[in-house]
């Protein structure tokens, strides 16, 4: 049955590593389950149906993958309009998969195919969420996943946007708080080596992604604590 073959782990598995998640879930007919996930950050999708043996649904097609076969069409009834219909277009691509260790062969194939957030920010949001599953799981449970994890981290590559801020604003700030923090006024934590200057961040009040402006007067010297505090207290 669908519960046995998928039971989750599999599926948890790839959404640690391609950001992977839920976007609906439903009974689509008398004796099929359907389940439709979304990948963060490319939008592709993955529908999964169940009656005597899973069939995967991919916006894609993937090459030879061990315990799968490609079929001529998708599954198409009544009962499945409803899934069909949630799936873009109508369109895709149809495989029989036989157990567990094919399943993860073929998402990880598919989703690990250089789909990979395009910004910096995407990459943290993703992680942030995940960070945010795993505190949620049990010790044990942690435990086991990390005995099957990567001991190397991967690589991608991203672009990122950056304001190319005014250096006399900083400077100004900097000046204006002389070492001492604007929040909570203490004393810088520690010097600048290359200029023994205390060490302040310069914050801006309404984010310039907000359409904050870069003047003095929207820019305050904060020690990092505090400017962490700032952005994510």
């Amino acid at each position: 049955m669908y519960a046995d073959l998928v039971s989750l782990p599999v599926i948890e598995a790839s959404q640690s590593q391609y950001g992977l998640v839920w976007t609906n879930k439903e009974r689509a007919g008398k004796d099929w389950k359907f389940r439709l996930f979304e990948q963060v950050a490319s939008g592709r999708q993955m529908a999964l149906y169940d009656r005597a043996k899973t069939i995967v649904r991919l916006n894609g097609q993937v090459g030879e993958v061990a315990g799968t076969r490609l079929r001529e069409s998708c599954p198409k009834s009544d009962g499945l309009l409803a899934a069909m219909s949630s799936f873009r277009d109508g369109s895709g691509f149809c495989y029989d998969v036989d157990g567990q260790d094919a399943l993860r062969s073929l998402l990880d194939r598919y989703f690990g195919n250089d789909v990979h957030p395009s910004s910096a920010e995407g990459v943290l949001a993703i992680f942030d969420v995940e960070v945010q599953k795993a505190r949620a799981r049990s010790r044990e449970q942690r435990r086991r996943r990390l005995a099957d994890a990567l001991k190397l981290p991967r690589q991608v590559t991203v672009t990122t946007t950056i304001f190319l801020r005014n250096p006399d604003v900083v400077a100004e700030a900097l000046d204006r708080a002389n070492g001492t923090c604007e929040s909570c006024n203490s004393e810088a934590p520690f010097l600048r080596v290359k200029t023994m200057e205390p060490y302040l961040e310069v914050h801006h009040r309404v984010p310039l992604a907000s359409g904050g402006e870069d003047t003095v007067e929207n820019a305050i010297a904060v020690c990092p604590n505090c400017h962490r505090r700032l952005h994510y207290g």
